[in-house]
């Protein structure tokens, strides 16, 4: 199973030629999971009007509600693993989902850059 990053999602229903190769394939090959991080992260985003989704919860109903993707909630122990992580990373949405990554044991289909200062605490593809 693999986790998705906020804009791995998005990209990979509206925008799959902005994926990698490697992560294009481990989407359409492999079973992933998404986070409900990521339906607060755009929630949030939209507001400001920076959002690559204009109507998040709508899109997230059409794409992910009822379908077949499973969803990750925010659990105590990902909090928990929250509390000890490094600060590399300023991001709230991102560190959380680095810390679901490692509590969970996925790797991370993730773009960020930021994020692979991580190695060796979260497993990152892309």
């Amino acid at each position: 199973m693999n986790l998705l990053d906020t804009h791995a999602l998005v990209w990979a229903i509206d925008q799959p030629a902005l994926l990698s190769r490697t992560a294009r394939q481990m989407i359409e090959s492999e079973p992933f999971v998404v986070s409900a991080v990521s339906l607060w992260e755009l929630t949030i985003k939209a507001e400001k009007s920076k959002g690559p989704v204009r109507d998040p919860i709508a899109w997230w109903d059409a794409h992910i509600t009822g379908g077949a993707v499973p969803v990750l909630g925010i659990e105590i122990g990902h909090i928990r693993r929250l509390a000890a992580l490094r600060p590399l990373h300023r991001d709230p949405f991102d560190r959380l989902l680095i810390c679901q990554s490692i509590q969970e044991g996925f790797p991370l289909i993730t773009q960020d850059r930021v994020i692979r200062r991580y190695e060796g605490i979260v497993n990152c593809i892309w």
